[in-house]
């Protein structure tokens, strides 16, 4: 989970939280507009909640995760985007983080749970 690792350094970097263990992981890869990653269960309230989506195109709008606040995006050479997601989970919050493009293109996405938040 490069994705989510990169996720987890961005944050702890931003918010000091750091040696965080992921409670819960998940992956996803499409050819589409839309990625929807698979649901993160943690096992308490008040985790920090990642996803980062990578996509290989030039596209005009990213409708972001409903609930999730952007941390970061930024182009990585070769018109690959990441965008990087966050949010503190509620105890009745199960996630599925998904991302909306005005364009179809190859989109990878991960998503992680970190206890300690």
């Amino acid at each position: 989970l490069d994705a989510a690792v990169r996720a987890n350094n961005l944050i702890a970097e931003y918010s000091g939280l750091a040696d965080a263990a992921a409670e819960d992981t998940a992956t996803s890869t499409a050819t589409s507009t839309t990625l929807a990653i698979g649901t993160i269960t943690p096992t308490s309230a008040n985790n920090l909640l990642t996803a980062i989506f990578a996509f290989n195109a030039d596209v005009t709008v990213v409708t972001p995760p409903a609930g999730w606040t952007l941390l970061e995006a930024r182009e990585g050479g070769a018109s690959v985007w990441e965008y990087v997601y966050y949010k503190i989970q509620t105890s009745a919050d199960a996630s599925n983080p998904t991302i909306v493009l005005s364009g179809s293109c190859d989109i990878a996405g991960a998503a992680a749970a970190f206890g300690g938040a």
